[in-house]
């Protein structure tokens, strides 16, 4: 939960991980395990999504401050970069 940008409540954000085959595939080897999060960011389309993901979609529609999207990423530079595509300006 973070702080909401108008200043009242908080907004929740999240990563969602769906168990499609290929996912099950790669948490049975330990050695796949790293591609887990590529697997999340490619298959948007069934609903999958990383935390930094959520981050951006909160602070595009306002929800959330950039301070606090920065601050709670899981990879901040990574963060930046989705803004920056997202938006076409950089942070």
């Amino acid at each position: 939960l973070l702080p909401r940008a108008d200043g009242h409540g908080r907004a929740l954000a999240l990563e969602i991980l769906l168990a499609t085959p290929f996912v099950r595939d790669l948490i049975k080897d330990e050695n796949k395990t790293p591609q887990i999060k590529d697997a999340m960011l490619q298959d948007n389309l069934r609903g999958m999504q990383t935390f930094d993901q959520h981050l951006v979609e909160l602070y595009n529609q306002g929800h959330i401050s950039l301070e606090d999207a920065e601050g709670s990423a899981t990879s901040p530079h990574e963060l930046r970069l989705m803004l920056t595509k997202a938006t076409g300006r950089g942070f």
